[in-house]
């Protein structure tokens, strides 16, 4: 899979050796002045952390990553979080800055990752803009021997361990024009939620695409 493939395959080999899961959270924020913050954040459970503590591994560590998204195009800001609520270890991290800065960090993405899966943004006539991301489950992925790929079984008994979590991508901006999600009732939001488990098993790929207006909306009365 692509972090996608990025960051999830690094998480699934540590999962493999140690077992637990997580849950991963994208959002992306656009005001009419347009400004945009994206955010991914891993939530890491309880078994995930009883595992790690029982291997010595220091719990800030797990957030950290020297190779994911620190070249970043002039104007825009990068921040890391740690935090743990209650059994839940979350690992936050956001871009944000001017909205055309955002189509730069896109070929950025690509020089990074070799390809533009996490996050892919063109600007629009208009002031509109044009976001997608994609999420492979490839067993070339999620390979459990020397051999490569998972069998049928153990595909279950990876996605068994991942039932109730879940990707969630979701997108606010002044007015969506155009979109594969869900859409809210005033229109601004888009969300897209894909079980864990049910992908894993299933394979295959996973399309985020949007087309936002982030025009100054005028309210007629």
């Amino acid at each position: 899979m692509t972090t996608p493939k990025y960051a999830y395959a690094t998480l699934l080999t540590w999962f493999l050796a140690l077992g637990g899961c997580f849950d991963i959270n994208q959002t992306f924020e656009l005001t009419d002045e347009g400004q945009a913050t994206f955010r991914f954040l891993l939530a890491f459970d309880a078994e995930f952390l009883a595992l790690a503590e029982s291997e010595d591994m220091d719990m800030a560590s797990v957030c950290q990553t020297e190779d994911f998204l620190t070249v970043l195009p002039e104007g825009l800001a990068r921040e890391q979080t740690y935090e743990r609520v209650d059994d839940t270890l979350i690992c936050g991290y956001s871009v944000f800055g001017p909205i055309e800065k955002f189509e730069d960090l896109s070929a950025e993405l690509v020089r990074e990752t070799g390809d533009a899966d996490v996050l892919t943004l063109s600007l629009l006539d208009d002031n509109r803009v044009e976001i997608s991301s994609v999420y492979r489950f490839d067993e070339e992925d999620l390979e459990g021997s020397e051999e490569g790929g998972l069998g049928q079984a153990i595909k279950q008994m990876i996605a068994s361990n991942f039932a109730g979590h879940v990707i969630t991508w979701s997108f606010r901006a002044p007015r969506i024009v155009e979109t594969n999600g869900e859409l809210s009732a005033n229109g601004q939001t888009v969300t897209w939620v894909i079980p864990f488990g049910e992908a894993i098993v299933s394979g295959g790929e996973y399309r985020f695409h949007v087309i936002a207006d982030y025009s100054t909306q005028t309210t007629l009365f």
